[in-house]
């Protein structure tokens, strides 16, 4: 500072701070305050001043054997001695650097989604450290689902062990798909530090799987054809392969075709084969069959592929008879001269396959013919215009039976006389109703 000042005239102080050592000073603070008497015209570099007088400098880093200046300049206010007491702040560091780092861990699942039930499928597990850090003590884990299968067993546990940051590493997991379904494949990756991942990998275990049903007729008479269709479908998530269909026919029942199918007369079925049938895809295979026999009967199916549970099914078909009545009326002479004899023949024949029951003919003579004979009972009774003869009813015909009637008529009167017979029975109750004419002249 200057030796004399004169009030109202500014002067320059001078502080000047040395660093005489062999090592940085840090944190140099230069303090001081504003003498009493003066006022604070100044400084420089600037500082900070607080209320109460005290000026500032923050100087920083002093290297080894440096010096820093600050001045402030300074007006004295009233006449004495004034001074200052400077002071000078300082902070000596030690420091020490590590490096930090962050590990990390992932994982990841890849593969097949799908698999065919009963193949194998193998799983590539991929775990990595992605982080700057190494990730220590990875391990594997899984639970693994109900649909597939583990030579080890349904806990797996497997130790990777350290990986270095950017590393990964791979492992496979061979698994056996045992039953169908849809699920999730969840793999937990652990290690030290508390790191978890977690892959969940979704999956399907795909399988085929067959339905079937017999459709056709529920009733048949004998000997009339019928048609069947097997309908099958496959109503799985995978092609079912290698089909076989078999119909097993009952006795009684004969063969007439099959579409694509083959008749096998030792089993006595009719067997189908199909390569492959995909996925909620529909096959049908139609076949004719007749009746030889009447009763009950059940026609059974079956049929398999390729690791499909085999099914099998039956229809219900009942075969009946019908009784089918016919019969024809013949005269022996015809034209006949009044006075003259003709013989009437009636043949009733059922040419169904049930028997006829009560079957009931009768005969209407017409006036200008009377009867002579007959050979059979009957009953007779006067009509308006001739005579009608009604034979005992049969109480049953069987199938393919015959019943056959014979009566004399003798001309009467000339013209054309009409024999009208009628025939009946409790399957038949409206009459099947002929004529035959016989000429009847005179001299």
């Amino acid at each position: 500072m200057p030796p004399e000042i004169q009030i109202g005239t500014a002067s320059t102080w001078q502080i000047v701070v040395q660093n005489r050592s062999d090592r940085e000073a840090q944190g140099v603070q230069i303090r001081d305050e504003i003498p009493k008497g003066t006022k604070l015209a100044g400084t420089h570099p600037p500082a900070q001043v607080s209320s109460d007088g005290t000026v500032v400098w923050e100087v920083g880093s002093m290297p080894p054997k440096t010096q820093a200046t600050v001045k402030m300049e300074l007006i004295p206010t009233e006449e004495g001695t004034i001074g200052s007491v400077a002071s000078v702040i300082c902070r000596s560091d030690a420091s020490a650097r590590t490096l930090v780092t962050r590990p990390m861990l992932e994982i990841e699942t890849l593969g097949d989604s799908a698999v065919l039930l009963g193949e194998q499928v193998e799983l590539t597990i991929v775990v990595s450290n992605p982080g700057t850090g190494v990730t220590r003590n990875v391990t594997l884990s899984e639970k693994v689902p109900t649909e597939l299968q583990f030579e080890g067993g349904a806990e797996l546990l497997y130790k990777v062990g350290d990986l270095q940051p950017g590393e990964r590493k791979m492992t496979k997991l061979p698994l056996t798909a045992v039953r169908k379904g849809t699920f999730e494949n969840c793999v937990l990756a652990e290690a030290e530090g508390d790191l978890s991942a977690r892959s969940v990998f979704a999956m399907e275990v795909t399988a085929p799987a067959l339905e079937a049903k017999l459709v056709g007729p529920s009733k048949r008479f004998l000997d009339k054809e019928g048609t069947f269709k097997l309908e099958l479908t496959n109503a799985g998530t995978a092609p079912a392969k290698n089909i076989e269909m078999k119909v097993a026919l009952p006795r009684g029942w004969k063969f007439v075709n099959a579409e694509y199918g083959r008749y096998d007369a030792t089993t006595h079925s009719i067997l189908w084969g199909l390569e492959e049938l995909g996925a909620k895809e529909p096959a049908e295979a139609e076949f004719v069959l007749s009746p030889s026999e009447i009763g009950a009967f059940s026609l059974k199916y079956t049929a398999s592929a390729d690791i499909c549970i085999p099914i099998s099914g039956e229809k219900n078909v009942s075969v009946e008879g019908i009784a089918a009545l016919m019969f024809q009326v013949a005269d022996s002479n015809d034209p006949i001269q009044v006075g003259e004899e003709t013989t009437y023949t009636v043949s009733v024949v059922n040419q169904g396959s049930k028997q006829a029951e009560n079957v009931q003919t009768t005969v209407s003579i017409p006036a200008g013919l009377e009867l002579v004979s007959c050979k059979e009972a009957t009953r007779s009774s006067q009509t308006a215009t001739g005579r009608e003869i009604a034979f005992n009813a049969i109480p049953t015909l069987a199938p393919k039976a015959q019943k056959t009637y014979q009566f004399v008529l003798r001309g009467v009167t000339s013209g054309d006389q009409r024999v009208v017979v009628r025939l009946s029975s409790r399957e038949f109750q409206t009459p099947i109703v002929k004529e035959e004419s016989t000429r009847v002249f005179s001299e």
